[in-house]
């Protein structure tokens, strides 16, 4: 009975015809090539390097191409960079590198971490291009980081809910956290909190925020602070992400809702102007509800005083309300300018107690506050002197005692000295 298997499997000794060559053995044999005769030396040059460029070429196209983490294993993909390295560095037509596409498909992107570890290797992208991943596309001016943590409407994902494609690429986003190619430094220095800002990558944002908070602080996007860059671009929602953040991680700076820019306008009145005030107002109600803690109305009357009215009566117990330091209300607007001429009944409005409680910051009664102030109303702080006349000896007294203080410190520090 004749046998079948000698024209079937291609090599061994039983096969009737020589072995096919492996890329082991044509490496090998380029090993040996100068040990060759010259006349063999001298063909397989050539020979050997169109093979070496066509085969590169086709190792290239399968990384830029034909990644899929359905079919192929990230062995299968190692073992093609290590006998094609050049490949990884390899510009399709768009000019972007294999890390860069493949950032772009579901089927490829989880071959990212992986892709920027074998990248450094080799040094893909250039010095502190991190194996490619920072590296800016060409097609979309964004770094392989910035469209893992963005919202990934673009990245070919359709065929899956917002909530599970943002989950799909926060585990790829924490894997890169992990291997250590994705750096804290990284938040604020390529803008991840922008990228990720959306009600499409909510979880990304979240993750990034939570692992450094100090980025909300310290993010400027086109030199516009983070909270004021979405109060001026026409997402409301973006900006409720940011200031929510904000309130959790540093509710003693009411998330930078009162934060100045350069010209001195105030986040909450860039939203106001982008948004109206109703809109805004319920964002902000939303991440500080009217019943809260929070003493929002000397951050208001400080900052943002055209709106203290607003502000009021939305939230009106906390005109009750001591700040970090102590203050009364009146005490930090009394300080800020305010006065019979800008706001009689609030004035108008101080009960005894208030008017002669002492300033813990600044050990000053009210109406002294009032005649220190940067603009001083006289008629302000003669209407206070007038409701408690007293107050004007015990001030004196204050500041006599006050002087004697400074003076007995000072002799006892003359004395140690």
């Amino acid at each position: 009975m004749a046998s079948t298997n000698d024209d079937t499997s291609g090599s061994g000794s039983g096969s009737g015809r020589p072995p096919s060559p492996t890329l082991a053995t044509i490496l090998e044999i380029d090993q040996i090539r100068q040990a060759l005769p010259a006349e063999l030396r001298e063909k397989y040059r050539d020979r050997y390097a169109k093979l070496l460029q066509d085969m590169t070429k086709d190792a290239a196209e399968f990384l830029h191409e034909d990644l899929d983490i359905n079919k192929h294993t990230e062995d299968q993909v190692k073992t093609v960079i290590k006998a094609f390295p050049s490949a990884l560095s390899h510009l399709d037509d768009d000019g972007s590198l294999p890390i860069q596409a493949a950032a772009c498909f579901k089927r490829s992107v989880s071959f990212v971490p992986f892709l920027a570890a074998e990248g450094v290797k080799f040094n893909v992208g250039g010095e502190g291009k991190r194996g490619g991943l920072l590296g800016e596309d060409p097609v979309y001016s964004l770094n392989v980081l910035q469209k893992v943590v963005g919202s990934a409407g673009f990245l070919g994902l359709l065929d899956m809910d917002s909530s599970a494609c943002d989950l799909f690429y926060l585990d790829i986003l924490t894997k890169l956290c992990e291997s250590k190619l994705l750096r804290k430094d990284d938040v604020v220095k390529h803008h991840l909190l922008f990228w990720s800002c959306s009600a499409l990558s909510k979880e990304r944002f979240k993750y990034l925020v939570d692992w450094d908070p100090e980025a909300l602080e310290k993010t400027l996007y086109e030199g516009v602070p983070l909270l004021q860059a979405f109060a001026n671009i026409g997402e409301l929602g973006n900006f409720a992400m940011v200031l929510k953040a904000g309130i959790k991680h540093y509710p003693e700076h009411l998330g930078f809702l009162f934060r100045k820019n350069n010209d001195g306008i105030t986040s909450c009145q860039i939203a106001f102007e982008e948004y109206g005030k109703d809109e805004t107002f319920k964002v902000i109600q939303e991440c500080i509800p009217a019943d809260s803690k929070y003493p929002i109305l000397h951050r208001v009357i400080k900052n943002a005083s055209q709106y203290m009215d607003d502000f009021a009566k939305r939230y009106p117990s906390a005109i009750y309300l001591r700040d970090e330091h102590q203050r009364l209300l009146h005490h930090t607007a009394l300080g800020s300018g305010t006065n019979l001429s800008t706001d009689a009944v609030f004035i108008l409005r101080m009960r005894d107690e208030e008017i002669e409680e002492r300033d813990p910051v600044t050990d000053l009664y009210p109406f002294a506050i009032a005649a220190s102030a940067e603009k001083c109303d006289l008629s302000t702080v003669h209407y206070l002197l007038r409701r408690n006349p007293a107050l004007l000896e015990r001030s004196a007294r204050v500041s006599k005692h006050s002087s004697s203080s400074k003076l007995v410190k000072a002799g006892r520090k003359c004395k140690r000295t």
